[in-house]
């Protein structure tokens, strides 16, 4: 049985630091993008470079305005408040479970996460 390969980030710019350095160290290829950028250019780069966008910016999670079907993958982080292990926790629990990111919004919380569109 092999290994997926880790999945490429774009972690917006209201991930918290510590979670993105520690995403980087368990061996994930992390990027960010320009600070202040506009959600439109977040959304441009993450289809671009095949990443999955990790965010805590409701406006990912509108499947209307940024369609899961035209992305690597969403992570929409609804961890209130963002405590860095709490978030990162979580995250790796999804990252280490799901091997198919590709047209999908994840919507993740302390919890579990679900997943958009239902299958």
């Amino acid at each position: 049985m092999s290994l997926s390969p880790k999945p490429k980030l774009l972690c917006d710019e209201n991930v918290p630091a510590k979670v993105k350095e520690s995403l980087a160290l368990e061996g994930f290829d992390v990027k960010m993008p320009i600070p202040r950028s506009l959600d439109e250019d977040v959304a441009k780069l993450a289809k671009s470079e095949g990443r999955v966008l990790v965010t805590f910016d409701r406006h990912f999670a509108n499947t209307l305005l940024f369609p899961p079907v035209e992305y690597t993958g969403i992570l929409f982080v609804r961890i209130s408040p963002p405590l860095v292990k709490a978030v990162l926790d979580a995250l790796l629990s999804l990252l280490s479970s799901v091997n198919e990111f590709e047209g999908k919004l994840f919507v993740l919380s302390e919890t579990g996460f679900r997943l958009f569109p239902k299958r």
